[in-house]
C-alpha cells in the first residue's frame, strides 16, 4: 500500500529517527541496502552534495536554520565553503527560525529575494 503522508505528518511520526532501518520493509538502514544494491548505491552516491569535483555551475542560495534538528546548520556552512573553494557562486542565508521545517519557512522570503536578483541580473543580497 502507498503511503500518502505529508511532510509535516512525516516530521511528526519520524522527525528525530536517525535509524533508517525503521524507513525499510527488511529493518536494514540505507547503507546495508546500498551495499547490496549497485542502483540504490549509484542513485544515492549521484545525489551526494559535495563531492569533489562536483558543483553548481549557476548561482546558488544555501539556507540553514541555525537550531536545524535534521541538517545541522555546521553541514551547511562546510558544503558552501566546498563550493566556493570550487569556484561556484555561493551565497548562504542562516535564520534563526526554529527546527527544520521552520528554517524552511523562514527561509522563504530569503529565497525568493535571491530568485528575483538572479533572474533580473542584479547581485544577491548574500554574497
Amino acid at each position: 500500500m502507498r503511503n500518502e503522508t505529508c511532510t509535516f505528518d512525516a516530521i511528526s511520526r519520524f522527525g528525530g529517527v536517525r535509524d533508517t532501518s525503521v524507513w525499510t520493509l527488511s529493518g536494514l538502514t540505507l547503507k546495508q541496502l546500498s551495499g547490496l544494491d549497485v542502483y540504490l548505491h549509484s542513485a544515492l552516491r549521484e545525489s551526494s552534495l559535495g563531492e569533489e569535483g562536483r558543483h553548481p555551475d549557476v548561482p546558488v542560495l544555501i539556507t540553514s536554520s541555525i537550531t536545524d534538528d535534521v541538517i545541522p546548520h555546521r553541514s551547511n556552512r562546510q558544503l558552501s565553503a566546498s563550493y566556493c573553494r570550487a569556484g561556484s557562486q555561493v551565497s548562504f542565508y542562516a535564520a534563526t527560525t526554529p527546527t527544520h521545517a521552520g528554517g524552511a519557512l523562514g527561509t522563504m522570503p530569503a529565497g525568493m529575494t535571491f530568485l528575483d536578483q538572479v533572474f533580473s541580473g542584479t547581485p544577491t543580497s548574500y554574497d
